[in-house]
């Protein structure tokens, strides 16, 4: 299996230029691991399965189960205030910093702008500075209203993790769960990582095109809760993933059960033709035709990974990568095997029908939030999306007008340059002047300004 495992995965990331991957699922009472490529093209280094890669947001699932342990511990209950874990906590919006609970973090629906990446060094004290500097966060819809993907979130929840333990994120995470699990080979310090083999992230070098390691290597360290920092072997993944769904008959619990169960429960449903279908208190949970599954994604600079677990199948399956299309390679790879060991089909987005809506003109305005500004502009009786990003770590995105295509008056498709599969977006929240309040795509909601 390993050998034609290797094959497949050396193939695919040849067909969707990654410059390395590791891959590791446990099925049938077994795992299953492969690498290939390269972890750092410039100084030729293999990528092997005992690489490490950053997995990106796929850590906010260890920041919700040290929540979910302080839950069952009774230092916290998940419909808490915020405010009353944090003294001085606060928002831009006073209403909206007395409402937000713990269960709002957890599943993204706490309203805040999610996107602040503002660096705070790379002390101790690093989570509790960036939380402080929440205040300036302003609100894109009240607490509990709709869901949009929120990394400020889940710093938020890491200095609550830090005040309730009296210790910093990093030896939480280790003390409180890494080691328990025995998972060794994940780490959430540079210093801690580097004694590893670690992939670096890949991306065109802007002079010529040529794929080249990236010019920064991690995102700001005080958004590590949120997934700026955490490296891990595909294999200790897998044994992560184990443990908190209950896959295998070895694998320990790190939550009580009743709180796993909470954890795995739909607290807020998604707009609609997303992968997913609902979020839990951390994981993302999809219905496949009935099979019910689980898990996360996380994007760094030039790293992106992928998590999926069907408790049903016995299936556990993570994508680590370090560069090119990786969406199309998980597509493609992972797509396969859950075909092959779960019978599980990937949802495909709808075909667009340009009958379907007559009038363009009231989703035509400006929609925002932090990381980006997006104009939507009726042009010769058709609907054009042009970005404008303000966060941009490596220099470069570059504006793009795109077309859309109507699905029916809330989804419409966009067609991206150099890219098969089109790029949804959806409005939401119409009022009587039938004008949306929202545009959402990215997971993230952006609020109409104009």
């Amino acid at each position: 299996m390993t050998a034609s495992l290797r094959q497949r995965l050396e193939a695919a990331i040849a067909r969707h230029g990654v410059p390395g991957a590791s891959l590791a699922f446990w099925h049938g009472g077994a795992l299953h691991e492969a690498a290939a490529g390269h972890a750092n093209l410039r100084a030729q280094i293999a990528a092997t399965p005992d690489t490490l890669f950053q997995i990106g947001s796929i850590t906010k699932l260890f920041t919700a189960t040290l929540i979910l342990g302080l839950a069952a511990e009774g230092a916290l209950t998940l419909d808490q205030p915020v405010a009353e874990l944090l003294p001085g906590f606060a928002l831009a919006d006073e209403a909206a910093t007395a409402q937000l609970t713990v269960r709002q973090l957890l599943c993204h629906s706490g309203g805040m702008d999610g996107d602040f990446f503002k660096p705070h060094g790379r002390g101790e004290d690093r989570i509790a500075r960036y939380v402080a500097d929440c205040r300036e966060l302003p609100q894109l819809h009240p607490p509990g209203a709709l869901f949009s993907y929120c990394n400020s979130g889940y710093v938020i929840l890491g200095r609550i993790i830090e005040v309730l333990t009296r210790t910093h994120w990093d030896k939480a995470l280790k003390e409180r769960l890494l080691r328990p699990l025995g998972l060794r080979e994940t780490k959430s310090l540079p210093e801690e990582a580097i004694r590893f083999r670690c992939a670096i992230g890949h991306a065109p070098h802007p002079d010529t095109g040529e794929m080249d390691i990236t010019p920064l290597a991690y995102l700001a360290q005080s958004n590590a809760p949120a997934g700026s920092t955490v490296m891990a072997s595909a294999r200790d993944v897998i044994g992560f993933a184990r443990a908190l769904f209950g896959i295998g008959e070895d694998s320990a619990a790190p939550l009580p059960a009743a709180l796993t169960q909470e954890m795995q429960t739909a607290q807020i449903t998604l707009p609609p033709h997303y992968p997913m279908r609902d979020w839990g208190l951390g994981p993302k949970i999809f219905d496949w035709d009935g099979v019910r599954g689980f898990g996360h994604d996380g994007v760094t600079i030039g790293q992106q990974s992928y998590l999926r677990v069907i408790p049903e199948r016995d299936l556990a399956i993570i994508l680590l990568t370090n560069g090119g299309d990786a969406n199309s390679l998980y597509e493609d790879l992972i797509g396969a095997l859950l075909a092959e060991l779960a019978d599980i089909r990937l949802p495909q987005l709808p075909a667009p029908d340009p009958r379907a809506i007559t009038d363009r003109a009231p989703y035509a305005g400006t929609y925002e939030k932090l990381s980006a500004r997006i104009y939507i502009n009726e042009v010769d009786g058709a609907l054009q999306s042009r970005s404008e990003v303000n966060i941009d770590f490596m220099g470069g995105f570059r504006p793009m007008t795109l077309q859309l295509e109507p699905v029916d008056a809330a989804v419409w498709l966009a067609r991206v340059p150099d890219s098969a599969a089109p790029y949804p977006i959806r409005f939401l929240d119409f009022g009587a002047d039938g004008r949306p309040a929202f545009l959402h795509m990215g997971l993230r909601a952006y609020r109409r300004l104009a």
